[in-house]
């Protein structure tokens, strides 16, 4: 009426056969507002996925049943240096690259569907031979019904923060020794 353009979906059947339609069928419908609201709906989470591929962190979302990756960030494979493909397909590969001692620290699985949440810190190898520090925090997601659905984190590098807290406690060592010796010689 106004002159605009439409999208329409149109279907047709073959009624030549039919002696009392002898003809082709066909039903058009009108779906701009389906296409506008689908195109939005893609904007957004295009939007969405750019603000998280951002981050220097790794984002993620995770099933609490089978502990599958719903979602993990790019950044998951330069943090980590290895391929994200693996711990994709089996989560506890992920383990692979945790540090032995410190592998107890990364299945908080129990702990964040009993307590909400869960925050803890943990060493990775890299296939380079670098050790490397995380902070990997992670809460439940419920529905409207108080259901668990899923398992959200944000997983932080951590290493430089450690080694300038490594290196305080060096220098503070050294500064009581000589404020030690200091006293021994009055």
């Amino acid at each position: 009426k106004d002159g605009s353009w439409r999208i329409v979906e149109s279907t047709s059947k073959n009624m030549l056969n039919d002696p009392a339609i002898a003809g082709i069928v066909v039903n058009f419908r009108d779906v701009t507002e389906q296409r506008k609201a689908e195109e939005t709906a893609q904007a957004a989470q295009k939007q969405i996925v750019g603000i998280l591929d951002s981050f220097d962190a790794i984002i993620w979302s995770q099933s609490p049943w089978d502990r599958k990756f719903l979602y993990v960030s790019p950044a998951a494979e330069r943090i980590l240096g290895h391929p994200i493909a693996p711990v994709l397909e089996n989560p506890q590969s992920y383990l692979d690259i945790v540090i032995p001692e410190d592998r107890h620290r990364v299945d908080f699985g129990p702990e964040i569907l009993e307590k909400g949440k869960s925050d803890t810190e943990y060493r990775i190898l890299r296939p380079d031979g670098e050790i490397r520090w995380l902070r990997s925090r992670g809460w439940v997601v419920k529905d409207d019904k108080g259901s668990v659905v899923r398992l959200d984190g944000i997983t932080s590098d951590i290493t430089q923060r450690k080694r300038a807290d490594e290196a305080i406690v060096r220098e503070k060592t050294y500064l009581q020794g000589i404020l030690d010796n200091s006293l021994n010689l009055i």
